[in-house]
């Protein structure tokens, strides 16, 4: 509430997974919170708001840059999107935390990701899943480490891209501050897509646009 942070009711779950691993529950519920009623917790300290999903999946390639960087074709937008994952208890950092660079780290960058989080119903069905099962949404940080993502000791061609390497460095995922669930975010942004973002090259400015909106991605994951 504000910049106010609120303690929920003594009877609630202890933790966000709690709540999404039930949230046929406690989404009715939490809709239902008048937040000036929930008392105020003083000095509190913002830590990752999921803590911490059984699995971190991320589109990949989905700007346009992007497969330009690497040389690929661009992906038919009607097509699944291209996955890969992070390690979510080794990457996963809060808001104010400080990432883990090493010094022999060289060229990495960033990208902020609006990032839907699935309810624990999302699982339970073969089907495409709808945004129905998106429970919320929570700004993520993607740190790339640039210069590990090319090996050229690869003996196939196939690895010749160490995603590990690049994408899932410790502390390589800074979230938050915290979760919004899909009705408040309904009431202030229509669009679901992912931020697109302008990079200045010299004198001229090149858009850097996405293919697959945020409930396309979260909506065709490859796995279960």
């Amino acid at each position: 509430m504000g910049e106010s942070v609120r303690a929920l009711p003594n009877n609630w779950p202890r933790t966000t997974m709690d709540i999404f691993e039930d949230w046929a529950t406690y989404k009715g519920k939490l809709a239902a919170q008048h937040l000036d009623e929930l008392a105020e917790v003083a000095d509190a300290v913002l830590v990752a708001p999921i803590t911490y999903p059984r699995k971190l999946m991320c589109a990949g390639a989905n700007y346009y840059s992007h497969a330009a960087e690497m040389g690929t074709a661009e992906p038919d937008p009607t097509a699944s999107p291209f996955f890969f994952l992070k390690a979510p208890t080794t990457t996963i950092l809060g808001p104010d935390a400080l990432i883990p660079i090493p010094e022999a780290m060289t060229r990495t960058s960033t990208g902020k990701w609006n990032s839907a989080l699935s309810s624990d119903e999302a699982g339970k069905h073969s089907t495409p899943r709808s945004p129905s099962h998106v429970a919320g949404y929570v700004v993520a940080d993607d740190l790339s480490a640039r210069g590990h993502f090319t090996r050229a000791d690869s003996d196939l061609t196939v690895f010749t891209y160490d995603w590990v390497a690049q994408k899932s460095r410790d502390g390589s995922c800074p979230i938050g501050p915290g979760v919004v669930p899909t009705w408040l975010r309904a009431r202030h942004r229509r669009s679901t897509h992912l931020p697109h973002r302008k990079r200045r090259a010299k004198n001229r400015t090149r858009r850097s646009v996405t293919w697959w909106s945020v409930s396309t991605a979260s909506s065709r994951p490859p796995v279960n």
